[in-house]
């Protein structure tokens, strides 16, 4: 099968990100309008030929918002377009991250729009300043099996256990690496928590999932990194970010553990954990 370069890349970058919407797709610079990305995504589906009865690329379709209306259409690779990308870029299937089945809820769109945003927000800022996104794994990437005969089950790859034996998932985890100003190479991890909507107590439970995970080092231990990572906390709405810190500033714990918290309006994440510029 013959793709022109554009297609590719959106393959590409679909592997990557998972999910994409159009703006977003403009965002990375797959193409400059609405209208030419268009046509781009329709090529996926149709060509000279007619209608692709086996095309690459799925496209998630949600119904309207009750109150923000219609909601863009999200595209996501599938088992046909990672063997294509296997093939193409000489790599094993396994290396090909896609998505299996249908375990998108409409419920969750908004928060997942938002944490994609965010990658490509620090994907960007990667190329721009020349530091390595080692990984970046979500909420929704899974590892192991659905089958009940295999030895590990399907589970987040975000899943974390504490040494008592529970866990929590965080929205995401991520790694960098960059060369410091003394040409060193050092890396940094980070959990990513993307928190929707005015619940604050739900968002204080989060935070001290977070500083439990700290106390005990089990994210470290889970990566073999070496120091205590950081907290980035998005917000899509900066009176409930407030409201949250006033929250945690009435405990006396809070201050031994705020430095490794970073708190961020959703519409503020172009600007990225400021551990990264030092």
């Amino acid at each position: 099968m013959y793709l022109q370069e554009t297609n590719l890349k959106i393959l590409e970058l679909l592997k990557r990100f998972k999910y994409l919407s159009s703006s977003q797709l403009i965002k990375l610079g797959v193409a400059s309008s609405q209208p030419a990305t268009s046509r781009i995504l329709q090529r996926f589906y149709k060509n000279k030929d007619g209608i692709i009865k086996s095309p690459l690329v799925n496209k998630l379709t949600f119904q309207p918002h009750p109150t923000r209306g219609k909601l863009e259409n999200l595209y996501c690779l599938n088992k046909r377009g990672a063997l294509f990308l296997s093939e193409y870029l000489n790599k094993d299937l396994s290396e090909i991250e896609y998505v299996k089945g249908s375990g998108f809820f409409a419920k969750d769109y908004f928060h997942r729009v938002t944490q994609i945003d965010y990658h490509i927000n620090l994907y960007l800022q990667s190329q721009r300043e020349g530091f390595t996104i080692d990984f970046f794994y979500n909420y929704f990437d899974k590892t192991g099996s659905n089958n009940s005969n295999s030895n590990q089950r399907l589970e987040a790859k975000t899943k974390i256990v504490y040494e008592d034996g529970s866990f929590f998932i965080p929205d995401g985890i991520y790694q960098i690496t960059k060369e410091l100003d003394n040409k060193q190479i050092q890396n940094y991890l980070f959990v990513l928590e993307v928190h929707k909507g005015n619940d604050t107590k739900r968002a204080v439970e989060t935070i001290e999932k977070n500083i439990k995970c700290l106390v005990d080092g089990s994210l470290s231990k889970k990566f073999d990194y070496r120091y205590s990572h950081k907290v980035v906390v998005v917000f899509d709405d900066e009176k409930i970010k407030e409201a949250v810190l006033k929250r945690l500033y009435r405990f006396e714990w809070w201050g031994e553990f705020k430095d490794f918290f970073e708190f961020k309006g959703v519409f503020k994440i172009l600007c990225q954990p400021d551990i990264i510029r030092k």
